[in-house]
């Protein structure tokens, strides 16, 4: 293994059909450079390299409160989602070879995931004088993922997350994240790519910003470092990620 470079653009839009209830959808498309070196018996090592891009799968979840304190400062959500293969599953060849599985925009799987999540409302000093309400999250998900492609089945995963959301002024927040992501090792189907060298656990710390424009309109810019890295094997492992983002309120 070489690099890999992602660079995903992901539409998502969210509905409210009650007060209580969220359903949200996801569609990215990833456009994606993945380079390794091939080492086969007798033969020179080989660099490899694949640039492709596509849609990936598209993933939806729906939420709902379970509790709420008598003054909303406290609630609780729970969620359940469903990841449907609509990607991209197979790619150009590099001397006919494709990337593995895990690597290409979609896996050709129909996952799962259950979630919970709550979320309190912190009463604190502010900018300007005054006191106002600073978003703590925390929230859990697990994915249990079928068998794909190849009957390759991408290892089952748990994900943490705690998040605070600072208010500097009217119109700017600071965003500060720990993500924390366990993964188990893939069950490689027919594939011949080595499970050994697949599952682990990352985590990271996720500061950031966010602008409001007006109008339910915002921006958004978060970097991830990562803090910590145990993985199986051989395998990538970022320096850093970039999320930036735009989100617009219709109604």
């Amino acid at each position: 293994e070489v690099r890999t470079i992602n660079r995903i653009t992901s539409l998502r839009a969210t509905w409210r059909p009650g007060e209580s209830w969220t359903v949200a959808g996801a569609l990215p498309y990833v456009n994606r450079t993945h380079e390794q070196i091939m080492n086969e018996g007798g033969m020179p090592p080989m660099l490899m390299t694949w640039n492709y891009e596509g849609f990936g799968d598209t993933e939806i979840l729906v939420s709902r409160d379970a509790w709420t304190a008598s003054q909303g400062d406290v609630k609780v959500r729970l969620s359940a989602g469903v990841k449907v293969p609509t990607g991209r599953t197979t790619v150009p060849e590099q001397m006919g070879e494709q990337p593995e599985v895990s690597a290409r925009p979609g896996t050709g799987s129909w996952d799962g995931s259950l979630g919970a999540a709550s979320r309190w409302l912190v009463r604190m000093p502010i900018p300007g004088g005054g006191r106002g309400a600073m978003p703590v999250r925390f929230g859990v998900i697990g994915r249990w993922n079928g068998a794909g492609t190849e009957d390759y089945r991408v290892g089952s995963e748990l994900q943490m997350h705690m998040s605070a959301d600072y208010p500097v002024t009217s119109a700017v927040e600071f965003l500060l994240q720990g993500n924390v992501r366990s993964k188990g090792r893939d069950a490689v189907g027919s594939s011949e790519m080595d499970s050994g060298n697949t599952g682990g656990t990352w985590a990271y710390a996720t500061p950031g910003l966010r602008l409001d424009l007006g109008g339910q309109a915002r921006i958004y810019a978060l970097v991830q470092i990562p803090v910590y890295a145990r993985v199986n094997g051989i395998q990538l492992v970022s320096d850093y990620n970039v999320y930036m983002g735009v989100t617009r309120g219709m109604f």
